[in-house]
């Protein structure tokens, strides 16, 4: 299924998940898995509406944005959150960190994709 959002779609998230595939350290002999990057696009707008940018100790630089995920529509089952990781936003690049997955009270997540909120900091 496609997601409606999928025109609409304006994020590029670089997702490290481990792999499948195992390293084994030549001089230890320590296998440990291969980290793989998963690029997920989805479609993240500014919400300036986020009570916690009042709180003391929040980064003023980080921008506040709420989407969904377009392609795939629900995040892999080898990613866990709360997950921060390079991305391009509108064309920027930096860092993400993804907080929170909202479910819809709805449970239009297999039509419409999963709902994410955000902070982005664009590189300088």
């Amino acid at each position: 299924m496609r997601s409606p959002f999928s025109r609409y779609a304006n994020a590029l998230l670089f997702v490290p998940v481990m792999g499948d595939r195992i390293k084994v350290d030549p001089e230890t002999g320590n296998e440990t898995p291969v980290e793989e990057i998963v690029e997920i696009v989805a479609m993240l707008n500014q919400n300036g509406s986020s009570k916690e940018r009042s709180l003391p100790g929040v980064d003023l630089s980080e921008v506040f944005l709420e989407g969904y995920l377009v392609a795939p529509m629900q995040l892999p089952e080898r990613v866990r959150l709360p997950l921060e990781c390079d991305a391009i936003v509108d064309g920027c690049k930096g860092r993400i960190k993804i907080r929170l997955l909202m479910k819809s009270s709805y449970r239009s997540e297999k039509k419409s994709g999963r709902k994410i909120q955000a902070y982005f900091r664009q590189s300088s």
